[in-house]
């Protein structure tokens, strides 16, 4: 479970923000977990502009604030007044911030779970709907050929396939938070599952699928598209994946690659 902070700024003059920023800062490159939420008068694009990362921002005034005379001076007494009515209900006002802020992480939670499911199926539909199934059908019917299932033995592998995908993209949203797509990818190093036996599961189970159907089918255009595909997995892998994510995560990817195979699984290597 992340660590939560909320975190009040006074929005008199911008010196309590150029203080506190930096701690929130700090605070976050030592936990990278860490969710802020900020209660403040000052404006977002203000905030944003010194904190960094993301942040929610409850956009009110969370101190009783001095009453002054002028620019300068202070109204001690109508000042004291108004800290003494803020604290007079101090524990009611606590409740409820510790409420408000629960329901919104609650919140914060659905919504991304909710977006997460949202983005992988949709990867699925685009992406292996496409590779896997309209692109097959298309080279068994297309020109009015007729293809018809003739080794029934090949629907476990499909099968087995499918099921090895759907890990995958279980593995990607719920331990790296992104997809399988480049342009949406996980924001850490995914090593678990089947990424702990093998670099590339959902490569190999994509060619499971359609070299399922080429034994379904018995059909040989299958099994060169098939071919093509593994072909263009390995450049692109060796071409830019890999160089992608060693630009993203750097030494933990580099240590991941060491410890696991590109493309023949292999048992884990037990920790010294």
């Amino acid at each position: 479970m992340p660590l939560r902070l909320l975190a009040a700024i006074s929005g008199h003059g911008f010196g309590h923000l150029a203080q506190s920023a930096p701690v929130l800062n700090r605070l976050r490159a030592a936990v990278p977990k860490f969710e802020i939420t900020v209660r403040s008068a000052l404006p977002y694009e203000v905030l944003a502009r010194r904190i960094e990362g993301p942040f929610t921002h409850q956009h009110q005034a969370d101190d009783f604030g001095m009453v002054m005379h002028d620019a300068l001076r202070v109204d001690v007494t109508a000042s004291a007044e108004k800290y003494r009515a803020w604290h007079d209900d101090w524990p009611r006002r606590v409740a409820a911030a510790a409420g408000g802020d629960r329901r919104a992480a609650t919140v914060r939670t659905m919504n991304r779970t909710a977006s997460l499911v949202v983005r992988n199926l949709l990867f699925t539909i685009v992406v292996p709907g496409l590779g896997g199934v309209l692109a097959p059908w298309w080279i068994l019917t297309g020109g009015g050929r007729t293809s018809h299932p003739l080794a029934w033995p090949a629907v476990p592998r499909i099968v087995a396939g499918a099921v090895l995908y759907a890990c995958c993209v279980w593995n990607f949203a719920a331990v790296g938070r992104g997809t399988p797509g480049p342009w949406d990818a996980p924001r850490r190093v995914v090593a678990a599952g089947p990424y702990r036996l093998v670099r590339n599961p959902i490569y190999l189970a994509a060619l499971a699928i359609v070299g399922g159907e080429a034994w379904l089918f018995m059909s040989l255009r299958l099994l060169i598209y098939a071919a093509a595909m593994a072909a263009c997995f390995h450049l692109f892998v060796v071409g830019y994946e890999e160089r992608a994510l060693r630009r993203r995560f750097d030494g933990c990817y580099e240590e991941y690659r060491r410890d696991v195979p590109r493309w023949i699984p292999r048992r884990p290597r037990p920790h010294r």
